[in-house]
């Protein structure tokens, strides 16, 4: 009899615990509906061809410029940026935000979403750092492991060791990398010592690349995000629950970063 109460009861609190956590996605499941209700609106005045400002801006967008989905994606966002700091949860008056941080994590299967493939280019990388040497002794073995990445699941830049120590055993790598990037190499290191600098550089690449990505995503503020490495490939496996301006998001992770200087 014993047993059975505090099976009750944990039963019991463990109900509650399961609610608890539950009703931070309720509420705000709840304003973001009233949000994309409250969106839909305003895309509606903007297909009668009234137009509609963003943020105070002098941006009118109107039904010309854009396809209706991409302009209520956007207000969607507005609206939800305005109840960002606004209290949602009762009693606790907890904000959205904050509910937004502890609820639970759907994922892709449950929540849909996008998910993205990105992929680090490393004969690119090589040829690259090479300074696109023309000379033979790099880009014979080089061109014969393009050839055979093609088809291969191997690293490019093991094919391209074996490739080199099939015909060119002799010569110096060093020499040719030398003088594409004398930052990174020198003339006095072996080619064992170039190929494991060419690996920790498509390792630095694709680490830089991740944090990158992974900043530019928080920024969008997309909840739970999931990128894995696949170091061999040099790919990012990037999954986006929730989300939904595709187009937006596709520009965000592959636009370049450019730095001006204006007088």
């Amino acid at each position: 009899m014993q047993a059975r109460r505090s099976i009750l009861v944990f039963t019991i609190l463990l109900s509650l615990a399961c609610l608890y956590q539950i009703s931070f996605s309720f509420f705000t499941n709840k304003e973001e509906a009233k949000a994309s209700k409250r969106a839909q609106s305003k895309l509606d005045s903007i297909a009668k061809g009234s137009g509609y400002f963003i943020n105070g801006t002098d941006t009118l967008w109107t039904k010309d410029l854009v396809d209706s989905e991409n302009i209520k994606n956007l207000l969607e966002e507005n609206e939800i940026r305005r109840i960002t700091y606004k209290p949602i949860y009762p009693l606790t008056g907890k904000t959205y935000a904050e509910c937004k941080q502890n609820e639970m994590a759907w994922g892709l299967d449950l929540k849909g979403g996008m998910a993205v493939t990105l992929e680090i280019s490393y004969p690119d990388l090589v040829n690259n750092l090479s300074g696109r040497s023309l000379n033979p002794v790099f880009r014979e073995p080089y061109n014969r492991a393009l050839q055979r990445s093609r088809t291969s699941t191997e690293d490019f830049i093991k094919l391209f060791e074996e490739e080199f120590n099939k015909t060119q055993s002799g010569k110096s790598l060093a020499s040719i990398f030398a003088i594409g990037d004398p930052s990174r190499f020198n003339t006095k290191m072996t080619n064992a010592e170039v190929i494991a600098k060419l690996q920790e550089e498509a390792k630095s690449a694709l680490d830089r690349t991740e944090n990158i990505i992974s900043n530019r995503i928080n920024k969008f503020g997309v909840t739970e995000p999931s990128i894995q490495k696949q170091p061999l490939t040099g790919r990012l496996l990037i999954e986006l629950p929730g989300v939904k301006d595709k187009n937006r998001l596709r520009k965000l992770m592959t636009g370049t970063a450019n730095l001006e200087f204006w007088e």
